[in-house]
């Protein structure tokens, strides 16, 4: 069994990226040594019981050797716009890490990685750890905002990132499709990563599109899911979302995001064909 800390963190950092997109970095040592990429964390963000849930938040880059992680979010409520007051030596609880993350292959060529706007936060530690493997990485990222795609500006490597601005996001889905079909078919992925969608959003066009792809070149994909959630832990199950059982996809099962998730196969979520 997987454990789970509940731990005294201290800010180190917390600045607004732009508008209301922040990134929060937190000394949290127990956490920072054990956490993956496509994991969670549940933050208290008030004092006492208001508010009384802790935000649930995916971390966006791991320093297990300053022992911190860094959290990209957005301002959106009364708790997130609590957390923009927290300045440097700010102390709250943290509960992780919480459920299943990204898996990377024993032994990995390539991987591919899909994600717009703050969805791309939970892709930027798995590119750190694919290219820590020796892996060869292909971002595909878009967002509205230059000062979020400037967050993937990856630092040495095998690294290839193609950066779509919200204007031309009417050519990246083909673009999208073609170029992953180009590095396919060269044999050089092993899997393919889609980051922080909501399974019942328009996005799920692209969950469609690249299981098609993958399910082509026997690739694996795997796509992590946002939803809304109170505990974390699996006992509330608020978070329930209904996926395929297996992958003759006859049989439909309740899954809890926060428990068996928040990362899934895609043939769990959309329908072959």
């Amino acid at each position: 069994m997987k454990r789970v800390y509940d731990e005294t963190c201290r800010v180190l950092a917390n600045r607004r990226i732009v508008n209301d997109i922040w990134m929060l970095k937190i000394h949290c040592p127990q956490i920072a040594a054990t956490i993956l990429p496509g994991q969670f964390v549940m933050l208290k963000v008030g004092a006492a019981s208001d508010p009384l849930l802790r935000r649930p938040l995916t971390v966006a880059r791991i320093d297990r050797e300053e022992g911190a992680i860094s959290i990209l979010y957005r301002a959106v409520g009364r708790g997130t716009e609590l957390m923009t007051r927290w300045e440097p030596g700010h102390s709250s609880s943290v509960l992780g890490p919480l459920g299943n993350g990204f898996t990377l292959p024993e032994r990995v060529k390539g991987i591919a990685l899909l994600g717009r706007d703050i969805g791309i936060g939970p892709l930027l530690a798995l590119v750190e750890e694919g290219l820590a493997r020796g892996a060869a990485v292909y971002a595909f990222l878009s967002s509205r905002y230059r000062e979020v795609l400037e967050l993937a500006a990856f630092a040495g490597g095998n690294c290839k990132t193609w950066l779509f601005p919200d204007g031309d996001r009417w050519q990246c889905g083909p673009f999208l499709t073609r170029k992953l079909e180009e590095i396919a078919a060269e044999k050089a992925l092993d899997r393919i990563y889609i980051g922080g969608l909501c399974k019942f959003c328009p996005s799920c066009n692209l969950i469609r599109e690249t299981h098609r792809l993958g399910t082509r070149w026997g690739i694996e994909v795997q796509v992590s899911l946002d939803q809304y959630m109170a505990c974390g832990l699996g006992a509330c199950q608020g978070c329930i979302v209904e996926l395929f059982e297996d992958e003759s996809q006859v049989a439909k099962v309740y899954r809890r995001v926060c428990k068996e998730g928040p990362v899934f196969r895609t043939w769990e979520v959309v329908k072959n064909g």
